[in-house]
């Protein structure tokens, strides 16, 4: 199990200190943020530097090991490459200002995230080859849009009936029904 650099609670809390929005960051305090930010590809970027030195090196004991979570956002922030460069983050990382600016900023990558994944939904809906797939991004569109309902565990629509027949009538014709219950 690894240890978390920042609890939930402490971001919680965070976002709720009036005083923290007010104060601030220094330029290093802003490198921390994004090295939190972006601590993933820190860590990708120090597994493949490390993967290279073995494969490179003749004798392993002469490669560097990877590096721990503190040591690679303290470099990545400018913090000097010592114990007491470690001990710095830890400090920062208790503030509630620089506290409150990550949680912002994660808060920002989500959102991001939401935009990417409804885009992608809405390609399925039109593009996919599968009907199946095509219908179920379709539902959660609706589901999304607060069109679906919810508490049935299908995909109705508090008061919107969709009926679709794929058979073909007497003329040839395929249907599609759809009804707006007024009671609502």
């Amino acid at each position: 199990m690894t240890q978390s650099l920042i609890s939930l609670e402490a971001l919680e809390a965070a976002a709720s200190d009036e005083k923290a929005k007010k104060r601030p960051l220094t330029e290093r305090q802003k490198l921390l943020v994004d090295a939190v930010c972006n601590f993933q590809e820190l860590r990708q970027a120090d597994y493949e530097r490390w993967k290279r030195e073995t494969a490179k090196a003749k004798d392993k004991s002469e490669v560097k090991p990877r590096k721990r979570h503190r040591q690679l956002i303290a470099e990545a922030a400018g913090y000097p490459d010592t114990h007491s460069g470690r001990v710095m983050v830890y400090n920062d990382l208790g503030k509630s200002h620089v506290l409150q600016a990550i949680s912002n900023r994660i808060r920002q990558k989500l959102t991001m995230g939401v935009v990417l994944a409804s885009d992608s939904i809405l390609e399925l809906s039109t593009e996919a080859r599968s009907e199946k797939v095509r219908l179920e991004a379709a539902s959660k569109l609706l589901d999304m849009a607060g069109v679906g309902n919810t508490n049935s565990g299908g995909t109705g629509s508090g008061g919107l009936q969709v009926n679709i027949n794929l058979g073909s009538g007497d003329d040839g014709v395929k249907t599609i029904n759809a009804t707006k219950d007024s009671s609502e």
